[in-house]
């Protein structure tokens, strides 16, 4: 009876020594507190902070494209501006074809980049198309020629350019579909420029003159000469109106 007595005594010490020593164990301290406490973001340090607001934005900016970037250590990296084509065609240059007020916006389909961009000008009362022209930019000459070449499946009713066309032969051509003609040409000394020019008929009522003397003045702007493009399609109107 006594030995009996004596052994539960021994047991319970023991079990209540082993509760003692896990008691003062610091890992399992940590463990309990890891797996029982929220942990609190504004109680880190400012590294961890950084990181933690870093994280999503990071996220957001790799699963849409935004017009900036970020560099690793979290400063704004300004991107390339799109192609600057504001002053190749301006509105001034169509008053001769229609006399009332121009409006001009993006041509739909292609966002601008750094080595394209787009306009329409048209007509603010009506229906008409106006007119549209595409800018690419390429690093050299030949780049620019082959674009052209590559280009020229994708129209319909392509010929080659007229003999008369301010850049002809294999720098350029012509197409006529839907009532919209189409001259896309790189232009010898134009910077490595590739230029669609797009015209509806209700608008260059001239037909080949009047986009001709359009891509006329826009070339002749890209390579640095001067022009009133004003004068020069009045009288290829006049022209047009006599045959």
């Amino acid at each position: 009876m006594t030995s009996t007595r004596s052994k539960l005594l021994i047991a319970t010490c023991t079990l209540l020594c082993i509760a003692a020593l896990s008691g003062c164990d610091p890992k399992s301290s940590e463990s309990n507190a890891d797996a029982s406490e929220p942990t609190d973001i504004s109680s880190t340090d400012s590294g961890s902070s950084e990181k933690a607001e870093a994280a999503p934005q990071s996220e957001d900016q790799s699963g849409s494209a935004r017009p900036s970037a970020t560099s690793p250590n979290g400063a704004e990296v300004a991107l390339e501006p799109p192609l600057e084509i504001a002053g190749m065609l301006q509105s001034e240059d169509l008053k001769a074809l229609n006399a009332g007020e121009i409006s001009s916006e993006k041509l739909a389909g292609k966002a601008a980049t750094p080595t394209y961009n787009s306009v329409r000008l048209f007509p603010k009362k009506g229906s008409s198309y106006g007119v549209g022209m595409q800018v690419w930019k390429f690093e050299d000459d030949s780049k620019a020629v082959d674009f052209v070449a590559h280009m020229r499946p994708q129209y319909l009713g392509v010929e080659d350019a007229p003999a008369d066309a301010p850049t002809p032969g294999e720098r350029a051509f012509v197409a006529s579909r839907a009532g919209i003609q189409n001259y896309v040409f790189a232009p010898k000394d134009g910077a490595h420029h590739v230029f669609a020019l797009s015209c509806s008929d209700d608008f260059c009522k001239g037909g080949w003159s009047d986009l001709k003397t359009l891509a006329s003045t826009v070339e002749k702007r890209v390579i640095g000469e001067k022009v009133e493009p004003k004068k020069e399609l009045k009288k290829d109107a006049k022209k047009a109106a006599k045959k």
